[in-house]
């Protein structure tokens, strides 16, 4: 099974032991001199606390002998002295670990994100991120935690060999009492170790299980409110946590059972020397030292059954780094690979069949040609293969068979390095990093400068949105750009993408609807992006299938036709299916024209007219907005709004034009038509009652909020007079006579409800 394909949650270890320690020494051996020194303090250390206790047992000799009082003394003071020096040493040894722990983790982590990043696509695909963030983060800790292990085990043996040496200094019998301990201690070692290591795995498997489900979760939790599933999500959550508390239980009940069985054997063989001194009538002293040295040597027994079961988990923890660090990408340079020379940048994908599975196809012998500088849409159905595509240019992946090239250059000869320096991939959900948008902008391009980034803002339109926040361009963003909305997300991700400057653009259009003013920005933005670009799209709206050279048509991994827009729908082909079934209803109703004029009548009588404004309006069945292309001024702004918005927008023209008059004192008579083509309904009518949605209603009872910079708000319900076709509004009461008419022609609007 290749390393690559492993799965996170092994149950077991794939590697022996012995491979295991020598992955580790590997990363050790930069630390060998600071070892080398931790091993000399250990070997003085213990040296020197097997010492204490014998100088105890003179002391204590001296007293209970009633002897000279000044050698009583200076063993004291050697006692102290000792005491001083283990102090010293066991702070030099501690600095000493902690500075090899942390640059051993620090080197770990470092070595595993850069695998991880390196790794292919489809190492990311098979494995959760919250498995993928426990390897990073849990796991290298608990390798550093077995160099703990490792040195505290060195110090016990030590400790172990000191005191047996001590042991036959008083009589070899306590030697042997201390020696039928050891099979008591390997027996619990050999049970709980091997129990402790299975608990000890399954509970990081769980754990990293629960990680990924809590990282999911959290991304998708406004998802979650939406269809009102916060109980279903917090039963799974509540599951898995169940599963946590379970693993943990047993995994206590391990080392709760440890240490009693431990207690035990350690009070029989201390029973066993109190007998064994009274026996051989051996002076109190002796007795004590021979006390303390078989407790001390049931210590360091008992932590080396603790430290076999630390060690398991440790040495499963270098396994699983192991996979990370032994995953070598399947797609990297060739021998041969060169530099891509970029002239034009055209595109040409030939013969191309490709599958995640090799039994499971998924492109089959596609083939087209995307010109230098022209865009193309792929367009289809969910899993038609479009994302692939996409992922086969960007060469995430390698097809089984057939050839992309860039300019006639293979993608298999390019140095990766400068490929992707070549093409910028724009994702359907912009991902933006926890840092200032100043530097999530330059991540484009790290040598750009802040007047760079700030004249590119500027001119995609995105200085307006970035400067109105409290720290403007130093504003730190949360976690994915969360705390900005998605029109701006998308904004910062185009200044960035631009600022690269690609050759190339791949650009998976986002679904979502934009608010009026954020989608205008984005589609002018998108524009200035496009130009002079090789671009290849991913397109799921009408406006950007309508402004490509060529659309290609995706079914089931193959091309099923190609053509523009206008050539695939004189007949009745699968794009003009897909069209009529996913793109027509985001305009098929269109109101032509839409003017509002001023008429003035100065003193002599005679009347000028003033357009205010004259556009076109394309209406959005299903998402419920228009589209208002604004050609006032000879300029033409695509823009688009929700129905409500646009009742704003005409009323704000209302409000405008009542100001104009009562500046110029003067009377003023305005008509605003609207003419309808194709038909659609914007106002219900039940009844022969005129029906409005709520905010409408808000709008025309004057409940709804003034719009700013435009001076009083005049409600609609003042102006009403009566409704048969047209809507006659009268002048609001004022001191000015005004003349007013605002009419409004839907041949096709009356929808029984």
């Amino acid at each position: 099974m290749s390393r690559h394909g492993a799965m996170l949650g092994e149950k077991a270890r794939t590697r022996p032991t012995k491979l295991l320690l020598g992955i580790l020494w590997n990363d050790l051996k930069v630390f060998k001199n600071k070892l080398i020194l931790i091993s000399l303090i250990i070997s003085v250390y213990t040296l020197a606390a097997t010492y204490q206790p014998i100088l105890i047992r003179d002391a204590l000799g001296l007293l209970l002998n009633d002897s000279e009082s000044n050698k009583f003394n200076q063993i004291i003071i050697i006692f102290f002295a000792l005491s001083i020096f283990i102090w010293l040493t066991e702070s030099v040894n501690t600095w000493l670990m902690v500075d090899i722990r942390t640059k051993l983790v620090d080197g770990l982590r470092r070595k595993t994100f850069n695998s991880l990043a390196e790794a292919d696509m489809s190492y990311h695909h098979k494995n959760q991120s919250g498995n993928i963030t426990n390897r990073v983060v849990s796991d290298t800790t608990e390798i550093a935690t077995g160099l703990t292990v490792f040195t505290t085990t060195a110090t016990q043996l030590f400790m172990i060999i000191a005191t047996l040496t001590v042991l036959i200094y008083l009589d070899p019998v306590f030697v042997l009492i201390a020696i039928l301990a050891i099979p008591f201690a390997l027996v619990i070692a050999k049970i709980f170790g091997s129990f402790g290591k299975r608990r000890m795995l399954a509970t990081r498997q769980i754990l990293g299980e629960t990680s990924g489900k809590l990282a999911e979760n959290l991304a998708g939790v406004s998802i979650s409110k939406a269809f009102n599933q916060e109980e279903r999500v917090s039963r799974d959550i509540k599951k898995l946590n169940d599963k946590v508390y379970e693993q943990y239980k047993k995994l206590i009940i391990v080392f709760i059972a440890i240490f009693p069985t431990i207690s035990l054997v350690s009070t029989i063989l201390i029973f066993a020397v109190l007998m064994t001194g009274g026996y051989l009538s051996m002076p109190l002293e002796d007795i004590y030292l021979a006390t303390i040295m078989i407790t001390r040597f049931l210590q360091p027994i008992m932590a080396l059954t603790n430290n076999y079961t630390q060690l398991q988990v440790s040495l499963a923890a270098i396994d699983r780094i192991a996979d990370v660090l032994e995953a070598k990408p399947s797609v990297v340079d060739a021998e041969h690979a060169v530099p891509l020379k970029i002239n034009g940048g055209g595109v040409i994908f030939e013969n191309i069949n490709f599958g995640y599975d090799e039994n499971t196809p998924v492109l089959k012998e596609i083939s087209f040609e995307v010109p230098e500088g022209e865009k193309v849409a792929l367009v289809g159905h969910t899993g038609s293969g479009k994302t692939t595509i996409i992922s086969l240019l960007m060469r995430f992946y390698d097809p089984q068979s057939g050839t992309i090239s860039i300019d006639g250059q293979n993608l298999r000869d390019i140095q990766l390095d400068s490929l992707y320096s070549s093409l910028s991939l724009v994702n359907q959900e912009p991902y933006l990093f926890a840092d200032t948008i100043l530097e999530n902008i330059r991540y484009g391009k790290a040598d750009a400068t802040d007047e760079d980034i700030y004249d590119l803002c500027a001119l995609l339109g995105a200085d307006q949105f970035i400067e109105s926040l409290p720290d403007g361009y130093m504003t730190v963003l949360q976690e994915s750009g969360k705390s900005l909305s998605s029109g701006q997300r998308q904004m910062i991700t185009i200044a960035r993408t631009m600022l690269s400057d690609p050759k190339i653009l791949i650009l998976d259009e986002a679904t979502s609807r934009l608010d009026a003013y954020s989608e205008s920005l984005v589609q002018t933005a998108q524009k200035i992006l496009f130009e002079g670009r090789t671009t290849l799209i991913i397109a799921h709206r009408l406006s950007t299938i309508r402004d490509v050279e060529k659309i290609i048509v995706m079914e089931d991994g193959l091309i099923k036709e190609a053509g523009s827009h206008d050539e695939l729908m004189t007949n009745q082909s699968v794009y003009a299916v897909l069209y009529n079934t996913y793109y027509a209803h985001q305009g098929i109703g269109s109101i032509e024209s839409i003017s509002a004029t001023q008429i003035e009548t100065n003193n002599n009588g005679e009347d000028t007219v003033i357009s205010i404004i004259r556009g076109k309006i394309e209406l959005y069945k299903e998402t419920h907005r228009i589209n208002f292309i604004n050609s006032s001024i000879g300029q033409e702004v695509n823009l688009e709004m929700d129905l409500i918005d646009f009742s704003r927008l005409l009323d704000e023209a209302l409000n405008r034009m009542f100001k104009i008059a009562k500046m110029k004192q003067m009377d003023s008579q305005i008509e605003i038509t609207l003419q309808m083509e194709n038909g659609f309904v914007v106002i219900d009518i039940i009844d022969g009652q005129l029906k409005m949605p709520e905010n409408m209603v808000q709008l025309m009872n004057g409940t709804a909020d003034a719009v700013p910079g435009h001076g009083d708000y005049v409600p609609l319900k003042d102006m009403v007079e009566e409704y048969n076709g047209s809507v006659k509004v009268n002048s609001p009461p004022s001191s000015r006579q005004i003349g007013l008419q605002f009419k409004i022609h839907l041949p096709i609007l009356v929808k029984a409800t």
